[in-house]
């Protein structure tokens, strides 16, 4: 069994957070591609999708915004306002415990899917992506959020129409 840790980032990214949900995609792509072939040596290919988790990810991973140059400038609206909103939404998200008892529940499987969601949030994010396979209304999302974001108009502590 090997489990990949993806995210609901690898099926529906969030702006201002390219690269992670870049490597959250390879993930995704990776683990499907390789799972047919593994299946071969008995071996179970499982992706991971925790939603947004209450943790230090934040803190903890990330320079974003604290770093200013005359190239940056342009995001001196956006980086504040992208960092507070998730911020908010860490202080929000899932207890790691619960990605942890997935953990468990998948190991003690004997037949596994190839993807398992954390939460019921999770899931409904990824059934909302997968609905539309041209990717528009997702993208369409992403282009409301960036724009409250970069203009500043956001209300942080009110939230956004992307959930």
């Amino acid at each position: 069994l090997i489990i990949n840790m993806s995210s609901t980032s690898g099926i529906r990214p969030s702006p201002g957070w390219d690269v992670y949900g870049a490597s959250k995609f390879a993930i995704e792509g990776l683990s499907e591609a390789v799972a047919a072939v593994a299946s071969h040596w008995n071996i179970d290919i499982v992706v991971l999708e925790p939603g947004t988790c209450a943790t230090n990810f934040m803190h903890q991973s990330t320079e974003a915004g604290k770093r200013s140059t005359e190239y940056t400038r342009a995001y001196d609206t956006f980086m504040p306002n992208a960092l507070h909103w998730m911020e908010k939404r860490l202080k929000e998200g899932q207890p790691p415990e619960e990605v942890a008892e997935v953990i468990a529940f998948i190991i003690s499987q004997e037949k596994r899917q190839v993807r398992y969601q954390t939460s019921l949030k999770g899931t409904e994010t990824i059934k909302k992506r997968f609905i539309d396979p041209t990717g528009t209304s997702s993208v369409n999302e992403q282009m409301e959020l960036t724009k409250e974001l970069w203009h500043g108009s956001l209300d942080i502590d009110k939230g956004s129409s992307f959930k």
